[in-house]
């Protein structure tokens, strides 16, 4: 009995162990990392639910993309626009939101859909880098949308004499200098401790 007990695995060992003691054990055993492994994604778990999903998400990327090239074309296209110096500011603030529709918005919804991530660790520095640079620059050009329009109300004859096109892009490289010293002063200054299978900002 000993010799074969010995050959039996472990499980069988405390069975018969408990048996012989006269209580009973249930004893379960899982396959490690099963569970995680064949973990299903949003389109297998609640299909409708990600279909739904993906739909509104492509509708606003598009929306994103197409609103934003029509600002950009009717200003570079309509010449009493173009001639406007603080139309600029506009053009700058639809380029950051066309960045966030071709750049974040795409990645954001196979991040949501998968429901972990999957692209690796370069694509994910590349996503929150963009992420922050482009919605950081387009609440600054709001920003300096709302100064300029202050000026020319409080100050209509001495700010309009100086409202030129060098003022304008100067205001817009503030803008986009500021937006990239907020995205990669996290990534210089903060290590780089990525959860596994999710992809955030240090902080």
């Amino acid at each position: 009995m000993d010799k074969t007990t010995h050959l039996l695995s472990p499980v069988y060992r405390v069975t018969l162990a408990s048996m012989n003691s006269g209580t009973t054990t249930t004893t379960t055993t899982t396959s490690s990392g099963g569970a995680s492994f064949f973990a299903g994604t949003l389109f297998n778990d609640h299909p409708m639910i990600a279909f739904l999903i993906c739909f509104i998400v492509s509708l606003l990327i598009l929306a994103t993309l197409i609103g934003n090239a029509m600002v950009c074309l009717a200003i570079f296209m309509v010449r009493k626009l173009k001639s406007q110096p603080a139309n600029l500011l506009l053009i700058s603030l639809a380029m950051a939101d066309l960045g966030v529709g071709f750049c974040v918005m795409p990645i954001a919804l196979i991040n949501v859909v998968e429901d972990k991530w999957i692209l690796g660790d370069a694509i994910c520095r590349f996503w929150t880098s963009a992420d922050l640079t482009l919605c950081t620059a387009s609440i600054l050009n709001l920003c300096m949308i709302s100064v300029d329009r202050y000026l020319v109300v409080t100050r209509p004859l001495r700010y309009s004499a100086i409202r030129t096109r060098r003022r304008i892009l100067f205001y817009i490289a503030i803008v986009w200098i500021g937006a990239l010293l907020v995205s990669t002063a996290p990534l210089i200054v903060l290590p780089w401790n990525r959860i596994e299978k999710t992809c955030q900002v240090s902080h």
